[in-house]
């Protein structure tokens, strides 16, 4: 993430032995946002509280962290030339500052959205595929095997066969599908319509409505997902996806033109990491019991210590 947000090496996979201050900063701000969220929410009959008790949604260092963190990058950027630039989110706010005449806080804001729509959402969602494939050994090994088939002389791949992999897909959907990081959506109408609910039943939703959409309830709906408690990846076959999300009946994601921007890039993060560690490990359950699926005040998740082990592959 702060390679694709700031352009910067964090020394997180290259210099893992070192202090990282990215890194530590990132957690301590991504935590605590998630940690004010329910407060927020508890709050909402008597928002006056928030002033009277001086509601942060962020910690203060960090804010002045990352304000200098993007100030720094900017520069950097600027001082290099034009023709060092490169397609990253960074030059996308230098885009804002110059066309849309966007402040530094604006910009600031800008990348923190992005670090907390991809920092804590995809490790989680990575981590829940983890222990899913660690208690399906036969998914696993199918899994792995479609990885080394893909692997050329070197034991690398590139992005288009990342990307054709099937299988892997199908694991990924399918971990989204079980613990959704969002259980429900929150829609504003934009333009006055009519929902279908059955052949004798219609629906009026005037604009400037809200209405909820728990789409964990549809990933777990029996009438659309058979055994929806079981870890099935098969069932997405065929890009069976695709027309579940075009029918609003799985949303990952969600849709409208709310959808999350930052789908493309949680994808390949999260098939990368896979590829990786499923190619040189087995990942195996340490403990015996299972851990169950909660609520945890922002998304329906594994609740409890997960511990998994890493067994190396020796091909």
């Amino acid at each position: 993430m702060a390679d694709f947000i700031w352009g910067i090496d964090a020394g997180t996979f290259t210099r893992p032995e070192q202090p990282n201050k990215i890194q530590y900063m990132a957690t301590r701000w991504t935590s605590y946002a998630f940690y004010m969220i329910s407060w927020f929410m508890a709050t909402i009959v008597a928002p006056g509280i928030r002033l009277l008790l001086k509601f942060r949604f962020y910690p203060k260092d960090t804010e002045e962290f990352f304000s200098n963190l993007t100030k720094e990058s900017i520069e950097m950027r600027l001082k290099s030339g034009k023709n060092s630039s490169r397609t990253d989110y960074l030059s996308h706010l230098l885009q804002l500052r110059e066309q849309k005449q966007a402040t530094h806080d604006d910009l600031v804001g800008h990348a923190l959205t992005v670090l907390l729509d991809g920092y804590d959402t995809t490790g989680t969602a990575l981590l829940h595929a983890l222990y899913y494939l660690a208690e399906s050994p036969a998914a696993q090994q199918k899994l792995r095997t479609e990885i080394f088939s893909s692997l050329d002389e070197e034991k690398s791949i590139d992005f288009d066969k990342l990307c054709g992999l099937p299988y892997l897909e199908q694991v990924v959907y399918e971990s989204l599908r079980l613990s959704s990081l969002i259980p429900q959506y929150t829609k504003v109408c934009t333009t006055s319509t009519d929902i279908k609910l059955s052949e004798l039943k219609n629906i009026r939703v005037e604009k400037g409505i809200t209405i909820m959409i728990p789409n964990y309830q549809f990933h777990h709906d029996e009438k659309y997902f058979s055994d929806p408690e079981d870890f099935r990846p098969e069932r997405f076959d065929n890009g069976a996806y695709q027309e579940l999300m075009r029918k609003g009946i799985f949303l990952p994601f969600s849709d409208g033109p709310r959808v999350c921007m930052g789908i493309r890039l949680a994808l390949l993060t999260l098939k990368s990491a896979l590829f990786y560690i499923i190619c040189n490990f087995y990942v195996v359950r340490k403990t015996e019991r299972l851990i169950p699926r909660g609520d945890s005040g922002f998304g329906v998740v594994l609740q409890g210590d997960i511990n998994l082990e890493y067994r190396r592959v020796f091909r």
